[in-house]
């Protein structure tokens, strides 16, 4: 709720969430309906495909969750945002956050604290292109030597068994 009430009350932006929508979005919309909020969207469920039309529309991935289980969390947009090579927004001190600002492919901020939009602002007009795609590249080229080192292990324990 934090996040609507800090982003609806700035004109400079417009938050659209895509997704199954459960109860937290169900609360979301009717904060959003009862104070008239103009420049926050909700467009349901998704198929996987269509992910690459609305990447195309997407400034910042809005990554920012705030309970014990996806504090320490890798979410899937992690990787879509590096793969579409677009910025994300995490929550201070979640697991996300710390691996975007350590690969420079985000922002961690918490939007409890003074100056929310004004940071997301200046760190999304501050991006070089070049050098940020740049980053990405080297993050997924990282999680893809993870994810074959991983492959590795799985058939060393396999062969091992027979």
């Amino acid at each position: 709720m934090e996040i609507i009430r800090k982003i609806s009350a700035d004109e400079r932006f417009e938050l659209h969430y895509y997704g199954r929508e459960q109860q937290i979005a169900f609360n979301l919309k009717s904060y959003v309906k009862n104070n008239r909020v103009k420049n926050v969207f909700f467009h349901g469920e998704y198929r996987n495909e269509e992910r690459y039309k609305f990447a195309r529309k997407t400034d910042i991935i809005h990554n920012i969750y705030h309970d014990k289980n996806t504090m320490l969390a890798m979410g899937n947009k992690y990787y879509d945002g590096l793969l579409f090579y677009l910025p994300q927004l995490c929550m201070e001190g979640s697991y996300m956050g710390e691996s975007c600002q350590k690969h420079d492919v985000g922002i961690s901020l918490n939007p409890y604290k003074e100056g929310f939009t004004d940071r997301i602002y200046e760190y999304y007009k501050g991006i070089d292109t070049a050098l940020f795609k740049s980053k990405c590249d080297e993050a997924l080229s990282g999680v893809m030597e993870e994810y074959y080192e991983g492959e590795k292990m799985l058939d060393k324990c396999l062969s091992f068994e027979k």
